[in-house]
């Protein structure tokens, strides 16, 4: 295992953000009246904020600001409804399917390591599994558990199922998937890894994909299924911080090469 003294990292406000916003968005009933309000106010003071800058620039134009008046009016009333259908079940699935269908399909391939990313307690038991079927099928030779706070625990599950120790290997530093990328390549690029086979759930696998194929790997998925155990409002969390990553990645760079 990797020492997690040996791989210090900044606070990461993005880590945090995102943290609260889904504990509190899956801890939490939230009734149709408070997201229509929420998805409302938000849309309409962007809306009014733009509203206030061309008031400004077209101060002396009085029917030209009218119509956008207007304009401004009913683009907040059509993003409110697309706010709430996104986060309707119907909304959420088709987010989910969007994510998922980039996606290669999974097929059987041979590779050097299998490698597991964490994910929280209800997404544990999945990953396990598909992990001890790859090593028991000989897809690859070893397993490497990635996450901080699920590494360990998932090493713990794979002993008890009767992966031998010497094909156990993993790291507890990692707390986004960028550090499962980077502390994963640090360990296994060194000892010749080069092809392995990613373990996460559906959404995550596209933006893990193309975070390890940046860091030199070959990369075949071998996506988990969704835990029974999650609640709409927990996929639907998973789903929309996956497309927030993204944006956050690609606006970073990190999804490009890195030479």
């Amino acid at each position: 295992m990797l020492d997690p003294s040996l791989c210090p990292r900044p606070y990461s406000r993005w880590v945090a953000f995102t943290s609260l916003i889904s504990h509190t968005f899956t801890t939490t009933a939230i009734p149709w009246s408070v997201r229509v309000a929420a998805i409302a106010l938000l849309v309409l003071g962007f809306f009014f904020l733009l509203r206030l800058i061309r008031t400004q620039r077209r101060r002396h134009q009085r029917p030209r600001l009218l119509r956008w008046h207007r304009r401004l009016t009913w683009g907040g009333i059509a993003l409110t409804v697309i706010g709430l259908l996104a986060t309707s079940p119907p909304g959420v699935t088709l987010a989910t399917q969007a994510l998922v269908s980039s996606v290669p399909m999974a097929s059987d391939h041979i590779a050097d390591a299998i490698v597991v990313l964490g994910r929280g307690p209800k997404l544990r038991a999945d990953r396990v599994e598909v992990a001890f079927n790859l090593w028991w099928q000989e897809q690859a030779p070893r397993i490497f558990l990635s996450g901080w706070g699920d590494a360990w625990l998932m090493m713990t599950q794979l002993r008890e199922r009767g992966v031998v120790e010497q094909a156990l290997g993993g790291e507890e530093c990692s707390m986004t998937t960028e550090e499962n990328g980077r502390f994963t390549a640090s360990v296994l690029r060194p000892q010749g890894v080069q092809r392995i086979l990613l373990v996460t759930d559906p959404p995550h696998m596209l933006r893990s994909l193309l975070t390890f194929k940046q860091f030199g790997f070959e990369v075949f998925p071998s996506a988990t299924s969704m835990s029974p155990e999650l609640s709409y409002r927990e996929k639907a969390a998973i789903a929309f911080r996956e497309y927030g990553g993204l944006i956050s990645y690609v606006l970073q760079g990190r999804l490009f090469s890195r030479g």
